[in-house]
Formats: structure tokens, C-alpha cells, sequence
């Protein structure tokens, strides 16, 4: 990476749009948002005393868990092209 280069500038350069390796690494940038989510969630949910005011964070980490799930296809497609 140059002096002045950002990193998303670096990621455009590995591979152009619509590559296997471009589609890998915007799945990936996907699931690590997720992940920010999860903390920022268990955050609030940590301090809560009262389990009744918790049921839309609790939809929330359902939504996470699901995307998490389909997160193995992720993975063996990465797998796949990485290491045939």
C-alpha cells in the first residue's frame, strides 16, 4: 500500500467487480458489520434488569443468528476459490 493509498482503495485493486475474490471480500465486509451489530446490541442488552423490555433486541439477535447461519455458505465458497 502507497503512502496516501487508503485501505478500500487497496481492496478495489485485489480484484475488479463481479471477480469471485470481489464478491468474497464484500460478503466478508457484510458479516463483519453484522458482527458490529451483535456487539452493539449485547451492549444494551447487558445492562437491562427487566427481560420484558428486551423482546425487540431479542428479534435483533435473531436476525444476527440467521445471518451467521448462512455465513458457512461464505465460507466454503472462499474455501473453494482459495483452495481448490
Amino acid at each position: 500500500m502507497s503512502k496516501g493509498e487508503t485501505m478500500s482503495e487497496k481492496e478495489e485493486t485485489l480484484a475488479p467487480q463481479g471477480h469471485p475474490i470481489y464478491i468474497l471480500m464484500e460478503e466478508h465486509k457484510m458479516l463483519l458489520k453484522f458482527v458490529d451489530e451483535l456487539r452493539n446490541v449485547l451492549k444494551e442488552i447487558k445492562p437491562a434488569k427487566d427481560f420484558d423490555s428486551l423482546s425487540e433486541k431479542i428479534k435483533q439477535l435473531n436476525h444476527i443468528a440467521e445471518h451467521f447461519k448462512d455465513a458457512e455458505k461464505h465460507y466454503l465458497r472462499e474455501e473453494n476459490v482459495l483452495f481448490p
